[in-house]
């Protein structure tokens, strides 16, 4: 942990924000490919082709996103809506680690331009990950894996555990580690700027 955190402060002190953002660039890169190629290759593995996987994705019960009939339940529409919308905000208008990016922009248009942006990808990212969660879902019950207590130790379980080729639990170790410098760059630089600027 020191090591890494000492290389990434050493990259981060050398150039500063733009260094940040090519480098969390390139990691959302890994990380994104190495979920995207999970996707894949879990699809193979359960013997359908690209279109046949989104097609059994989009068919399953677990990809229903908008719920409209019972507005008791966390999943009511409304409910996630007016949630999304106070997170947004939270987010990106009081999150130094995301307002910094839009700080560093030359103006107020080239910070709307990246909000935008970043809302689009954002829904592609968020598909992507849950298309991979259903898949998984899908794999464990055609093959009877045995669920793990907790939903989110499926993926590293079955990428590490033997379960799937050997390439797919490199892609996830890949895209753990990418994830862990994205965010931690951004966290440290982050609690630089309010320090300075706050404090000192």
């Amino acid at each position: 942990v020191v090591i890494t955190i000492a290389l990434i402060w050493s990259y981060t002190r050398k150039g500063g924000i733009r260094t940040i953002i090519w480098t969390d660039t390139l990691q959302t890169f890994f990380m994104l490919f190495a979920v995207g190629l999970t996707v894949v290759l879990l699809g193979d593995k359960l013997g359908w082709s690209l279109g046949e996987t989104m097609t059994q994705v989009q068919e399953s019960p677990m990809s229903r996103v908008f719920f409209f009939d019972d507005p008791k339940p966390g999943t009511f529409f409304w409910k996630q809506f007016l949630g999304g919308m106070f997170i947004a905000i939270a987010m990106t208008g009081l999150d130094q680690d995301m307002m910094q990016k839009n700080l560093s922009c030359r103006n107020i248009r080239e910070a709307q331009k990246n909000m935008v942006s970043f809302s689009l990808v954002l829904v592609v990212v968020n598909v992507v990950f849950l298309a991979l969660g259903v898949l998984l879902y899908l794999y464990s019950a055609k093959f009877h894996v045995v669920l793990p207590r907790q939903a989110d130790q499926l993926y590293p379980m079955l990428a590490t555990m033997g379960e799937l080729p050997v390439i797919v639990g490199l892609l996830f170790i890949l895209g753990l580690i990418a994830a862990a410098y994205s965010s931690a760059d951004s966290a440290l630089s982050a609690l630089t700027t309010s320090v300075c600027v706050d404090v000192l």
